[in-house]
């Protein structure tokens, strides 16, 4: 391979300048292919766990409070009952 050449800082012919400009453009397509596969396998991926975790339409749950919560809203209950603010 010309590109070898080039990588190996050897000295070119221009035969092998062709050659390594022929081998680079078909290096760019197998690139810009690759990629393209590569963005199309990542998009369907993307739109297959996207519709996976989906979440099914539930009812609101409000959310309850703790044992703690409910006897210190009750305790405040009790004291502004008897005019405590």
């Amino acid at each position: 391979m010309s590109l070898e050449k080039i990588a190996n800082n050897e000295s070119l012919t221009r035969e092998d300048m062709v050659k390594a400009a022929s081998e680079y453009v078909e290096l760019e397509k197998q690139a810009a292919n690759a990629e393209e596969i590569g963005r199309e396998a990542a998009r369907e991926d993307f739109a297959k766990k996207a519709e996976e975790e989906k979440p099914a339409e539930a009812p609101a749950e409000t959310p309850k409070e703790s044992p703690e919560a409910e006897k210190v809203a009750s305790a405040i209950e009790t004291l502004k009952k008897y005019g405590v603010k």
